[in-house]
């Protein structure tokens, strides 16, 4: 039931950009084909979309669309030429945005990035102490350097011995140390 709900609405969509009105959708019983026919007569074969088709799909149109509008020759193919000229405001942050129009209504915006001045080194004319890491002359830092000789102090211990008498009549093991 969805999917002929979808169809009728991609096939009503489709009516309003052509000049066809859609009269009915048919389906052949013995190879499962669907068509749209029209007020002509004219039988129009159609696929019908599962949902995770129709996402996909759909999610193409959206990055094609985006791909095309981000360049000036994608959107010139995609809504015309431009129209008039370029519009540019500031906001009370000082945020520039630019606003192009084209032959179709479409309004291209871009916005400048606002940069943040960075904090100076420097408090009340004193520079700030540099940091400088202390590292072990391996280049490792002092952390790591108690890490591996910890490590290093478990590795030299001598191993304990154990022993471990079996009895097979019961099957279990006792340890002896």
């Amino acid at each position: 039931m969805k999917r002929l709900a979808l169809i009728l609405a991609l096939a009503s969509g489709l009516c309003a950009f052509g000049e066809q009105e859609v009269f009915r959708l048919v389906r052949d019983t013995e190879t499962g084909t669907t068509a749209v026919i029209g007020v002509d007569n004219v039988a129009r074969q159609c696929h019908l979309l599962t949902p995770d088709e129709f996402c996909y799909v759909t999610n193409m149109v959206f990055k094609w669309y985006a791909h095309m509008n981000s360049t000036r020759e994608g959107r010139a193919a995609l809504h015309g030429k431009k129209e008039g000229g370029v519009t540019v405001t500031t906001n009370e942050v000082g945020a520039i945005t630019k606003r192009q129009t084209y032959e179709d209504g479409y309004v291209h915006e871009e916005t400048a990035k606002v940069s943040k001045p960075r904090p100076k080194d420097v408090i009340d004319g004193i520079p700030k102490p540099r940091v400088i890491p202390v590292r072990h002359p391996a280049g490792i830092s002092q952390r790591q350097k108690e890490m591996r000789e910890a490590r290093e102090r478990i590795r030299q211990k001598k191993p304990k011995e154990i022993t471990v008498n079996h009895d097979a009549n019961t099957g279990k093991d006792t340890v002896v140390k």
